[in-house]
């Protein structure tokens, strides 16, 4: 039978004082099995473990029965039987406790010998493991796992599609991105909890709507992969909208009148040659969620190489955009601003930037400016315009050539810099310009986003001497309340008014009202995108002071622009 150490035979090692105070401070468990006695010696602390209570009459081989381990260490204990008299062994395994529960422990099992080598007995060592292996399964979990929706995280989920794929393809793949519109408001109106609960139901929905050989993951925030089994678009389109009504079920939000919606990029993944690596097909998909990402509603798109061009094409841009502007590559072009009730005469201009790219030719701004706008890029350029406009101006007048005004956009971004009106009249007056000269345009939406902010700056550009216009009115659904709240110089109707002309009433006077409306509130106004004679007319005919268009003129490069021009229709 077992005897534990506080006497017993001198061959154990038990019974040696320097030793059990060893396995005191080190809180080490001992079973020794002396051949020559044929006795087990274990230590006091044994009796926590089952095991300790049950060895009388059980050989050496059999320390730990299989109800003393837990089940899922068993099969290691029990392949190590039969061997156990040939070799040391060392164990990570769960060990039961007298009171039911298993703790973590390292078994360590070695054979003691004789000085001639004969075997005299083993020696098993149990040490108390559990927090240390309790730590190792956590960091294990976090390697594996996304600590907040509790599925695989995107390091597995990228491990998971390449195993899949590198076994071929026996159906085709689509591998989505996809992120939540405006999560950001989610987290700020409704707090993190909310947006938390939201990324949790949403992980539970896919999780859902995921069969054999899919997967799914969390990349961060509110962004999603899937690789999802799909033949082909309508198929496709029908799963994410069906996703899409599971989302706007989520009762947290319901009661708030706020709809969930998703953007989504799709990558293709057909044959063998669509198969990339797994972040260069993320990222075609991604690619393809940021063309639909800013638009209404739940949308849907799909890779495309020539999608792919645009993005290449957008980030080469992106790094010669620096470098362009320190070398004069965007250009300033001039569209007239033609007087139409003296004469047809030009009477001002509006200031358009190109880019002359080196092996590339003039790129348009519609190509460069809402990227520019994107990345912040676009202060230092409309910084630029301004100044190239300013200098032009300066050098008409130490020509002694008379001076004109010019009109000059001011984007978002750069409105709202705090240093706006001072960086901006601190330019004007190194070229010693004067008042009244120069006219800064902004959109009517940009009014509309901030007219508290807008109206601070208004003032203090009309303090300076600066003229400000308003762009694109009538594209946006605030525009009377900007006209009430806020001072304008200058109304520019949007060319919308005039795309399909003005032979219907409705549109007529509609566009009466407005020119009148301005007329009282002491605004010019500027007809944009006018392209023939009898629209010119009519807007003579109601007041309009001024139009700017291809009936008169199209945009020249600011050497070919003539401010003595007039014009007859």
């Amino acid at each position: 039978m077992p005897v534990f150490g506080d006497g017993g035979d001198s061959c154990c090692l038990l019974h040696d004082p320097r030793c059990r105070i060893l396995l005191r401070q080190t809180r080490t468990v001992i079973a020794e099995w002396c051949i020559r006695t044929g006795r087990m010696y274990l230590s006091p602390e044994a009796k926590q473990f089952s095991f300790a209570a049950a060895l009388e009459g059980h050989p050496v081989g059999c320390v730990f029965r299989e109800c003393d381990v837990h089940a899922e260490d068993w099969p290691q204990v029990s392949a190590l039987y039969g061997n156990v008299l040939a070799q040391d062994a060392e164990l990570t395994l769960r060990l039961r406790r007298t009171d039911g529960h298993y703790l973590w422990c390292r078994v360590m099992l070695s054979r003691l010998t004789d000085g001639d080598g004969l075997l005299t007995g083993v020696l098993v060592t149990i040490n108390n493991v559990h927090e240390a292996v309790a730590a190792q399964r956590v960091l294990a979990y976090r390697a594996e796992y996304d600590s907040l929706t509790g599925y695989a995280n995107f390091p597995c989920f990228k491990e998971t599609v390449a195993a899949r794929l590198a076994d071929g393809l026996d159906s085709p793949y689509a591998l989505l991105y996809c992120d939540l519109k405006n999560f950001k408001y989610i987290n700020d109106i409704y707090g993190y909890e909310t947006g938390d609960h939201v990324l949790q139901y949403w992980a539970d929905t896919l999780a859902a709507g995921c069969g054999e050989g899919e997967a799914f993951a969390r990349v961060s925030a509110d962004n999603f992969v899937l690789l999802l089994h799909c033949d082909g678009c309508d198929a496709l389109s029908a799963r994410f909208y069906a996703i899409e009504r599971r989302l706007a079920e989520f009762e947290e939000l319901q009661s708030q009148k706020f709809r969930l919606e998703m953007a989504c990029g799709v990558y293709w993944i057909k044959s063998p040659a669509d198969v990339r690596g797994i972040d260069d097909m993320i990222d075609r998909a991604n690619m393809a969620q940021k063309t639909v990402k800013g638009l209404g509603g739940s949308r849907i798109a799909f890779y495309s190489e020539e999608m792919r061009g645009r993005v290449i094409r957008e980030k080469s841009m992106e790094a010669d955009m620096e470098h362009a502007l320190a070398a004069h590559e965007f250009v300033l072009y001039l569209q007239a601003q033609v007087d139409i009730q003296q004469g047809c005469r030009v009477v001002g201009a509006e200031a358009l930037v190109r880019w002359q790219r080196p092996g590339e030719g003039l790129i348009p701004p519609g190509d460069f400016i809402p990227l520019f706008e994107q990345d912040g890029f676009i202060v230092d350029l409309d910084r630029y315009v301004f100044q190239e406009a300013c200098a032009y101006l300066a050098a008409r007048r130490d020509a002694g050539q008379p001076l004109f005004k010019i009109a000059v956009n001011v984007s978002r971004l750069s409105l709202f810099q705090e240093d706006f009106v001072e960086r901006y009249t601190q330019i004007r007056d190194r070229y010693g310009l004067p008042a009244g000269l120069l006219e800064l345009e902004c959109t009517e939406t940009v009014m509309v986003e901030n007219i508290t902010k807008i109206g601070q700056v208004a003032a203090q550009l009309r303090e300076t001497g600066f003229l400000l216009g308003m762009d694109d009115f009538g594209s946006g659904y605030s525009s009377l309340n900007v006209l009430k709240d806020l001072f304008v110089d200058v109304l520019k109707l949007d060319m919308a008014f005039f795309e399909n002309g003005l032979t219907a009433e409705r549109n007529r006077a509609i566009v009466s009202s407005i020119v009148a409306m301005a007329k009282i509130l002491g605004m010019r106004v500027v007809a944009e995108g006018v392209e023939v004679p009898e629209m010119v007319s009519f807007l003579r005919e109601i007041g309009c002071d001024m139009v700017q268009g291809y009936v008169f003129a199209r945009p020249v490069p600011i050497g070919e622009f003539r401010p003595d021009a007039s014009y007859t229709l």
